[in-house]
This record gives structure tokens, C-alpha cells and sequence, in this order.
């Protein structure tokens, strides 16, 4: 079965040898599709074979290594071959200014390796001989990671995040695309509550969430923690302290329902909403030439307009 989600990954050449040479991880065009297969650096679809997931906290992070992990794969000077270039990845990423797109000369790494300049290249200092024994540590201990081992979480593809570092025993990976059902809902937080990267109350705290801000969930997670998205940020909290439906929000009230560039019914389309959705009131209310109201909410793309026949603020 095939999903929507593809992972990244340095691997061992089609051979099955360690070594290889710069070039021999190019697509082969009778496999077809937008996959790199059978090479040194691979896109492959995902798998359940995954034990840990390693979760940027800051969505900058998770975006830049998602890139470089992609683009890795479609650069055919990037291999797996240990010391077979005078390069690694990590150095040869240096040399290319930070895109690994640019790089032209042949460079090599292993999986963990790989990883590791990857995440060096988006500014978090890991050993840059990371192995797969030492990732844990070398992961959490800067702080800028959560780990996922909830079983419902890892078996369901559409709750992975593009920058997810994916684990399991003797190798590494990272996922490039979002799943389709990672994020939920808007809410509300109700009380001052920290942000953890954990959670428990004994794991650090990254910032405090205040009365009436607006934070998005994410989707897989159940009991009295919960992992959500605060700015770009994403860290855990007490249950407690949410409202799903609360001041500053728009419920979507009719089934299915554009959400529009501007106040009007003719204006262009952004994002269908569905009945039962909560997004954020930005706070902006306009009518259309019929006199009908709309309220500005925020959209996955950015600011956009709902109708209030087929909404409702609440307060």
C-alpha cells in the first residue's frame, strides 16, 4: 500500500555493497513517479517499521531539514559510500553554502551521519559522527526535539510532520511531506500553563501560554497531555487549560463552506472549512455589497474571509 507521505533516507547502494560511487543513486526513469529509488540516498514511501519519531520543536528547523534531506536525494554528488569521497555531507553542505541542491562535488555519508548535517546545517549542534546508538541522546539533549513513541501515532502516516526524524533500530530517516490529518484543531488556552517538550511537568519548559491565545493541536495524541503548535512552536501541555471553542473563535456552522480572499461571495477561494471546524478570529468583520457580514479567520495559506450565514463568532 502506498501513502502520501515520503521519507528520505541515505542507504546502502541497489548492489547491497557499502560502496559506491557519485552518481549511481540517480532515478531510474522506468520506476517513474517523483521517487528516487534504489540508490545511495533514497525517497521512499513510508513504512511502519518506525519505533521513535524525533520531533523538531521549531518549524523553521523541521522545514530545513526536510529540504536538505530532499534535496540530498535528487543531487546525484551525494552518496552513501563511508569514506569513499574526500568529502562528507556535512562538509560538502559547508562548502555549498548550506543547499544541498548546489553541491557538485562527490560526498558521502551514512544514514545518521547524513542526518546529522542536516541538522547541523540548520543551526543544531550535533556530533557530526552521529550513529544510530547515539542519536537519542545526541537528539534530546539540545532541547530542540520531542520524542514520539505512541504506537497510534507511528502506525498512522497521516499524523507525521514534514522534519520528523524517524528511527528505528540500525537506521534513520526523515519524512518531507505533512500528513494529511497532523494537525487538528484551533483552540483556546484558558490559564497560564507551560509549554514542555515533554510530557509531564518534569520536562522543560520552552515559554508560557497566556489566557485567549491561540494554539493548533496536533492530531494522535489522548490523556491529560496534549502536543500543539503555538506559533511555529510546537511543545506539549496539560489538557486542562483548553477550550476548543473559545473567545476569539469562528465555528463553521454550515457543511461545507469556502473560505474566501476577500468579503465576498464571487472572491476568489482559499480553503474549504467543514461543518463543526474552529479556526482563529483575527478579529476583522466586513460586509458585502448585499450586506451580508464575513469574519476574517486565519486559513492554512493565511488570512482569509468566512460568511457568517454559514458561521458563528464565539465569544
Amino acid at each position: 500500500m502506498v501513502f502520501m507521505i515520503r521519507i528520505a533516507q541515505f542507504s546502502t547502494p541497489e548492489n547491497g555493497g557499502i560502496f559506491g560511487k557519485a552518481g549511481d543513486q540517480l532515478m531510474d526513469p522506468a520506476k517513474a513517479g517523483d521517487r528516487t529509488f534504489w540508490g545511495e540516498v533514497d525517497i521512499i514511501d513510508w513504512s511502519d517499521s518506525w519505533t521513535v519519531i524525533y520531533r523538531p520543536v521549531r518549524r523553521d528547523v523541521a522545514a530545513s531539514i526536510a529540504y536538505t534531506m530532499e534535496a540530498a536525494a535528487r543531487n546525484p554528488m551525494v552518496g552513501y559510500s563511508q569514506g569513499t569521497a574526500r568529502l562528507s555531507f556535512g562538509q560538502a553542505l559547508a562548502e555549498a553554502g548550506g543547499d544541498a541542491a548546489l553541491i557538485d562535488t562527490p560526498c558521502n555519508s551514512d544514514c545518521s551521519a547524513g542526518i546529522a548535517g542536516a541538522i547541523r546545517n540548520a543551526g543544531i549542534m550535533v556530533n557530526a559522527n552521529m550513529t544510530t546508538r547515539t542519536e537519542d541522546r545526541e537528539l534530546m539533549q539540545t532541547g530542540e526535539f520531542i520524542k514520539i513513541e505512541t504506537r497510534n501515532v507511528l502506525g498512522e502516516p497521516d499524523y507525521y510532520l514534514k522534519g520528523d526524524i524517524l528511527w528505528r533500530s540500525g537506521h534513520t530517516g526523515v519524512c518531507i511531506d505533512d500528513g494529511s490529518e497532523a494537525y487538528g484543531p484551533w483552540m483556546q488556552i484558558t490559564g497560564n500553563c507551560h509549554r514542555r517538550i515533554g510530557p509531564a511537568v518534569t520536562y522543560r519548559s520552552i515559554g508560557i501560554l497566556k489566557p485567549a491565545d491561540k494554539v493548533r493541536i496536533m492530531r494522535g495524541f489522548s490523556g491529560l497531555w496534549v502536543m500543539l503548535d503555538k506559533d511555529g512552536t510546537i511543545a506539549w501541555t496539560s489538557d486542562k487549560f483548553l477550550d476548543e471553542v473559545g473567545a476569539g473563535a469562528v465555528l463553521v456552522t454550515g457543511f461545507t463552506v469556502w473560505i474566501r480572499e476577500k468579503p465576498d461571495k464571487e472572491s476568489k477561494p482559499m480553503q474549504l472549512a467543514y461543518k463543526g471546524q474552529v479556526f482563529v478570529f483575527t478579529g476583522k468583520a466586513a460586509k458585502d455589497t448585499r450586506g451580508v457580514t464575513w469574519y476574517q479567520v486565519q486559513a492554512d495559506d493565511g488570512d482569509g474571509w468566512i460568511s457568517s450565514k454559514y458561521s458563528e463568532v464565539k465569544e
